[in-house]
């Protein structure tokens, strides 16, 4: 007989074992991969939304402090103008 590891590991390990055991098993294996999913990808991600967020509030609040200074002096200017 010329059969792989893998097929034997299936005749003779997986394909006896009870329909509640190959569910288990079957959990695990999406639960370990979303706590891999989780661990790599999203929560690196989510920690460089947090600090992209935190920027564009600074900047955003610079550019309101800007705006406001470029008012000021515009009224300044007006002011000056009409000064005789």
């Amino acid at each position: 007989m010329n059969t792989s590891a893998f097929e034997t590991f299936l005749d003779e390990k997986f394909i006896p074992l009870s329909i509640k055991a190959k569910v288990g098993i079957l959990l695990g294996c999406v639960l370990l991969l979303g706590v891999l999913f989780f661990f790599l990808f999203f929560q690196p991600k989510k920690e460089e939304i947090a600090s992209l967020e935190a920027s564009v509030k600074r900047l955003e609040d610079e550019l309101k402090i800007a705006t406001l200074q470029v008012g000021g002096l515009a009224v300044a200017a007006r002011y000056f103008r009409s000064w005789p």
